[in-house]
């Protein structure tokens, strides 16, 4: 697979109308700078989608660095590739935010992600070969069963989240997958500002649901469960409220 650095990746950007490629995306070369980025970007994303990392908390250059025992260089290209990803915000003088969406942010996410979801589950639908993504996916509702069961919260959120990316990915589109990972990224912060208590983002009946009706090829009726799917997630929003937790680094990123 094709190694790019940060700073690689940084000046692709957006010139010329083109994505950036995914962090995530990339296999870092063992022992290096480059695998070091990649663990920190890695656990930045899983401390937001396991909600131990709150929308509006300070991502201070010298604590993180202190933290994953790096320098702060290489935390600062982390946080420019984070930034990008519109899951950190860049304030000058002040440092690097979570971010914390707005409301008609938050609505558009939602909307963008559902159009996607939509084209993208009648594709794996329609796949002539299916059964690996299908295996892929069982195997992610397993596990998503057993951590509804001990009551882990967090890691059912996380789980949910692989789930759409290993649907997506059995399109193999690239694009669509890369930018559904961001969308995806972003629902992690909005959920995390807005979701009413008590509520259940995904149910595991739908995730179920949604893989038997890959497996058995049903691209319409695919299309109308994801179309149910993300009209229940829409139902889970409090768009009036805001999470205002102070965080201690350390404390976040403990055991990584």
């Amino acid at each position: 697979m094709l190694e790019l650095s940060i700073i690689d990746r940084l000046r692709l950007g957006f010139e010329g109308g083109v994505r950036t490629i995914s962090l995530a995306t990339v296999t870092p070369a063992r022992g290096t700078g480059e695998a070091v980025e990649t663990r920190i970007h890695r656990e930045v994303h899983r401390a937001i989608a396991e909600r131990r990392l709150a929308p509006g908390t300070k991502l201070a250059e010298d604590a993180l660095a202190r933290v994953f025992e790096t320098s702060r260089a290489r935390i600062r290209k982390v946080l420019l590739v984070l930034a990008q990803e519109r899951v950190v915000r860049l304030e000058r003088n002040r440092g690097a935010f979570v971010c914390t969406p707005a409301p008609e942010e938050a609505r558009q996410v939602v909307e963008a992600r559902r159009a996607v979801e939509l084209h993208l589950v009648a594709a794996a639908a329609r796949r002539t070969e299916r059964s690996g993504t299908v295996r892929r996916l069982r195997r992610l509702v397993e596990r998503e069963e057993a951590a509804r069961a001990r009551g882990d919260r967090e890691r059912v959120l996380h789980l949910s989240g692989e789930f759409h990316l290993v649907m997506a990915e059995a399109t193999d589109n690239r694009i669509l997958v890369d930018f559904l990972r961001e969308l995806v990224s972003r629902c992690y912060l909005i959920l995390a500002t807005y979701e009413r208590r008590g509520h259940s983002t995904c149910p595991q009946a739908d995730h179920s649901g949604l893989v038997d009706l890959i497996a058995a090829g049903d691209a319409e009726a695919a299309v109308a469960a994801m179309a149910a799917h993300f009209d229940h997630l829409a139902g889970t929003l409090d768009l009036t409220a805001r999470s205002r937790r102070r965080q201690d680094l350390f404390e976040v990123f403990r055991g990584v």
